[in-house]
């Protein structure tokens, strides 16, 4: 076990996910001039591309949005943190609207929005992109086998606690299903397709204790659980129905989830990890996409932080976002999959996929 000797490092706040609401906004007049927002256009442009292989609805709506300049011009007018696409698509996917968009004719899709602009934008202001993606555990699972277990596990950015559930899973790593050491029957099968070798089964894997921390943690009630269905893309069914089957887990046997902002949560969370460092098997704290919430500044003294506390650091963030990590960049969208500072896979950000280093 490492040392846990150090203090919190001083800095400043780190926002996260989600943020107050702010000021008001409202559905550009017919009389306001068109303006061009590039920014926004390229956010969706480039958001159309990474749905493209598995939700083509949502590729064709991005691209609606880029040929729409009041469109453009009512998002360029949300918080610059509330810009981000999938907020937009899962209100709509919330509100039962993506059913009613049509290729060829832009303009009844944008007179639909504008109909019900006050209750997405209010789904924008109050809800975080928390999708919770379970799938991720096809990554994370292997790599936190491969420790001495069993693993004290805190997760950064922890949302629901799905992720916290990694030895609660079954497993199709391509050679059958192996089950978690503590799955159920019931339990979801999380599917990927690999090439190289996992650094461990993840049957193997046994957590001691866990925790997550979140600045707006999700309780999983039934208005919650309907945001992240929303948060799935159209076209990936099996990803909505894996996620109703790993809130069961969580409802189950639910994780402990603390509501914390940091820096200022690790007053508090290094006592509690100095506590685990006494006991047998290894400290992990984890986190994916959630890194690329925070500046870079932030990044490098998150990695400070947890290298001076000695625990083991375990991302799963988008290539480039986690300072010192480098790895093959594939065509296709990818996250890096890391440990202490060096990258053992890339893979889909859903876990769909995975490419061992």
């Amino acid at each position: 076990m490492r040392s846990t000797t150090s203090r919190p490092s001083p800095g400043r706040r780190w926002t996260g996910r989600c943020s107050s609401s702010p000021p008001s906004s409202s559905w550009p007049r017919r009389s306001d001039p068109v303006t061009r927002r590039q920014g926004i256009r390229e956010l969706y442009e480039t958001f159309a591309r990474e749905t493209a292989p598995t939700s083509p609805l949502w590729e064709r709506v991005c691209l609606w949005v880029t040929r729409s300049p009041r469109i453009c011009t009512v998002l360029e007018r949300l918080p610059e943190d509330k810009q981000q696409p999938n907020l937009f698509l899962a209100a709509l996917k919330y509100l039962g609207l993506h059913g009613t968009f049509d290729d060829g004719d832009d303009w009844y899709f944008e007179a639909v929005v504008e109909d019900r602009w006050e209750e997405i934008r209010q789904l924008i202001l109050t809800r975080c992109t928390q999708t919770n993606e379970a799938g991720r555990c096809t990554v994370l699972a292997p790599i936190l086998a491969s420790l001495p277990q069993p693993v004290h596990l805190v997760e950064l950015g922890a949302s629901a606690g799905l992720t916290l559930q990694p030895d609660r899973y079954h497993y199709d790593l391509g050679d059958g299903v192996v089950p978690g050491s503590r799955a159920d029957e019931g339990a979801p099968v999380l599917a990927t397709t690999m090439t190289g070798l996992a650094p461990a089964s993840p049957e193997r894997l046994v957590i001691g204790e866990r925790l997550g921390v979140d600045a707006r943690p999700v309780h999983l009630g039934k208005d919650d659980l309907a945001w992240l269905r929303a948060l799935v893309w159209p076209g990936e069914e099996d990803r909505e129905e894996q996620l109703v089957l790993a809130a069961g887990v969580q409802r189950q046997h639910p994780a402990r989830i603390l509501q914390g902002v940091l820096p200022e949560a690790f007053v508090w969370l290094d006592r509690e990890i100095r506590a685990w460092a006494e006991l047998p098997g290894s400290v992990v704290v984890m986190h994916s996409a959630f890194a690329m919430y925070l500046d870079r500044a932030q990044r490098m003294e998150l990695t400070r932080h947890l290298a001076d506390l000695g625990v083991h650091h375990l991302s799963f963030e988008g290539p480039r976002i986690m300072p010192g990590i480098s790895a093959p960049r594939p065509s296709r969208p990818h996250f890096v999959a890391a440990l202490d500072g060096r990258a053992l896979a890339v893979a889909s950000p859903h876990g769909r996929w995975v490419d061992w280093l």
